[in-house]
């Protein structure tokens, strides 16, 4: 190899790289007298090399090689010589071929047995940093264990970790955005959060669950997992005579029990429950029933201004610590006055923050 080595074939620094599963090797200039056979065995070496380098190893390769100008241009691809698409395609749900990422999501993360799990806006996030939120307690919400409402798919800068959840508030709107691949591919969960309010159309209002039945199959068709979280207000809204108030009603009905079972994560809507009698045992009936229904996780609702009303971080902590060893986690809410919430006014992120302090230390 000396003299080859001497002729220029292995001169030192030759231009090589990795592109994928393509190596492209520059050798310099052949030497006038060396033969064509011995360039063939040098260059098999030398792309084998290459090849194993950059983890070719073990799959089909085709090399060839083309003389420009006296210097050998040599091409290492992996399969049957065909070159990888720039742009790799994937056969959508709905049948038609569309880029990577517009169908096909990442692997849903299943949180652990751990607990609690967290659900929350991304908005509520920033509020609860903005309000003094300690260092040690932001990472508690950087984890897959954390189920971040974000916009369209995008990454949280202050929870890169967490697993990304968008929101529905019917199911038309979903169905829509699946078939316009409007749900991006970092989005492992969509959530159909149904209530009385003009976002949810009366009819999917009457019968939340044949929609969360829909809503259901149809995440899972796109290799997502529903989160569904049914507003307590629904309960008087159904057929029937059903006598008490909204609470007693949603429990007669079994509103957690057929909700968990059109789910794959059921969240419980208790924080207007908060600072009420039914504060600390509404929660937990509805927790038994959602668990006796399927094995899946329950969360709880929690919040910092529930409908407007003022609470205190005791107040919350009464909700949380009845479910504590029961449910899996909680939704935390710290709603601002607007279209979906006119009466809450200004959001309470510092009552929040007291809660933590004191719930987790």
């Amino acid at each position: 190899m000396g003299s080859l080595r001497r002729h220029g074939v292995f001169r030192r620094g030759f231009d090589g790289a990795c592109r994928g599963d393509r190596v492209v090797l520059l050798v310099g200039r052949r030497p006038p007298t060396l033969r064509a056979p011995l360039l063939a065995v040098v260059l098999a070496v030398v792309v084998g090399s290459v090849a194993a380098g950059c983890g070719n190893a073990g799959r089909s390769e085709v090399a060839t090689a083309a003389r420009h100008g006296g210097r050998v241009t040599t091409t290492v691809a992996s399969g049957p010589g065909v070159p990888v698409p720039s742009t790799p395609t994937t056969s959508s749900p709905l049948g038609n071929s569309s880029p990577l990422g517009n169908t096909v999501p990442p692997a849903v993360v299943t949180p652990t047995a751990t607990k609690p799990l967290w659900l929350i806006n991304n908005g509520a996030l920033q509020n609860l940093v903005t309000a003094g939120l300690p260092a040690a307690l932001q990472t508690l919400f950087n984890s897959p264990k954390t189920l971040l409402v974000v916009n369209r798919g995008r990454v949280d800068p202050l929870a890169p970790a967490a697993s990304l959840v968008q929101s529905f508030t019917n199911l038309a709107s979903m169905q829509q955005a699946f078939a316009t691949g409007q749900v991006s591919p970092s989005v492992s969960y969509v959530m159909l959060d149904l209530e009385q309010w003009t976002f949810t159309p009366v009819a999917e209002q009457l019968h939340p669950f044949k929609d969360a039945q829909s809503a259901l199959q149809l995440a899972h068709r796109y290799g997502r997992k529903l989160i569904f979280t049914p507003a307590v207000n629904l309960a008087p809204l159904q057929p029937g005579s059903h006598p008490g108030d909204k609470y007693q009603q949603y429990l007669s009905l079994d509103f957690a029990g057929q909700g968990a079972a059109v789910s794959d994560i059921f969240e419980i809507q208790a924080q207007q429950s908060e600072a009420t009698p039914e504060s600390t045992t509404f929660a937990s009936a509805a927790v038994r029933q959602a668990k006796a229904a399927r094995a899946i996780s329950v969360l709880v609702g929690i919040g910092t201004n529930p409908g407007g009303r003022s609470v205190t971080a005791s107040d919350i902590a009464a909700l949380a610590d009845s479910v504590k060893a029961s449910a899996d986690g909680y939704w935390l809410n710290i709603p601002q006055g607007g279209a979906k919430c006119p009466a809450c006014g200004t959001p309470q992120p510092a009552v929040a923050v007291q809660f933590l302090q004191t719930f987790i230390g």
